[in-house]
């Protein structure tokens, strides 16, 4: 083999071998930009199952307090106008009734703001 077939084959071999280690590393520059992107929606499916789970917590709390006598007994008294044997249910007009028919106030004067000091000081020269 002659030199100049030896540098030849030699510059054929370090351009293939350039043109690999383009792709290669083309592609994985892409796989980290995938991998990165995979740990960020994680990140935020972390996030939001944390959130649901909380909520989740709540609402089962909220179904055990439903569950119970007492809150049927309170909601039955509330909506219904229902009561216990021997008690007296007192219904209340509306508010706007029941303010018409209560005796006024005698302190219903208008609140105004006392005068300014250079106003007092003024009429004290005046």
């Amino acid at each position: 083999m002659s030199v100049k077939s030896i540098f030849k084959t030699s510059s054929i071999l370090a351009t293939v071998l350039f043109v690999l280690a383009f792709f290669l590393s083309v592609s994985l520059f892409r796989n980290l930009l995938r991998v990165r992107q995979v740990n960020n929606s994680l990140s935020q499916s972390k996030v939001i199952l944390s959130q649901l789970e909380q909520e989740n917590a709540k609402l089962e709390r909220q179904l055990e307090s439903i569950k119970t006598d007492a809150y049927s007994e309170k909601e039955a008294r509330d909506k219904l106008n229902l009561a216990k044997e021997g008690e007296i249910v007192l219904v209340l007009p509306e508010e706007d009734v029941l303010r018409s028919l209560s005796p006024r106030r005698r302190e219903e004067k208008e609140h105004t703001l006392p005068d300014p000091n250079w106003k007092k000081w003024l009429n004290l020269f005046i």
